[in-house]
């Protein structure tokens, strides 16, 4: 069936020397206004795992939708935290900046091949490619088939478990869940101290 969203593909060019290609689409392109979510595929390296390492702002809507749609997350909202205060740019900043949804994702193992004659397409990793498809080829059609006039704001801690597990909640349960492991943490030590099953 047809989707209810189109999906554009954006082959952008001149990301090193000011993210041209990017820019150019966002301010100039008559299909930008009508972009909803954006997925910016990235390899600093060449290969590893893909890691989604940066959001928009106010994730919360979209890491709900992410948890839902991708089979092999690996994602850490400390990377984000890390990530938008460094100085590094990506083909995404054009569109953060213009108020759009969207995400980063990047393999970046190898990295000295980054950038240099082994950059190429025999040195890629099938596998970190596989990857990419594994956030992409889900994501499109979910994103495609939903309504993206999403106004919801705030961010997400989201994480990776053990195994294929991924947990994610608003912020605004960061102090109870902080507040909620600390009176266990107290209570297993009164506990094990009570039974004298620790010691100091």
């Amino acid at each position: 069936k047809p989707f209810k969203n189109d999906i554009i593909f954006l082959f952008s060019d001149g990301e090193e020397i000011g993210l041209t290609g990017a820019k150019a689409y966002v301010e100039k392109h008559p299909w930008a206004k009508k972009t909803g979510v954006v997925l910016n595929l990235e390899g600093g390296g060449s290969t590893g795992p893909v890691m989604m390492f940066e959001t928009s702002t106010d994730n919360n809507w979209i890491i709900s939708e992410f948890a839902k749609v991708v089979p092999y997350p690996v994602a850490n909202s400390l990377f984000y935290e890390i990530y938008r205060n460094m100085p590094n740019d990506t083909d995404l900043t054009p569109f953060k900046k213009n108020g759009y949804k969207g995400f980063n994702f990047a393999y970046n193992e190898n990295r000295f091949d980054y950038h240099t004659g082994g950059d190429n397409f025999r040195n890629t990793s099938v596998e970190s490619i596989q990857h990419h498809g594994s956030y992409v080829v889900p994501l499109t059609a979910h994103f495609a088939n939903i309504d993206l006039h999403n106004t919801e704001t705030g961010n997400a801690v989201f994480f990776n478990t053990i195994g294929k597990g991924f947990v994610h909640y608003a912020y605004k349960w960061i102090l109870p869940l902080s507040v909620l492991t600390c009176l266990v943490l107290l209570g297993l030590l009164y506990i094990g101290f009570r039974r004298k099953l620790l010691r100091p």
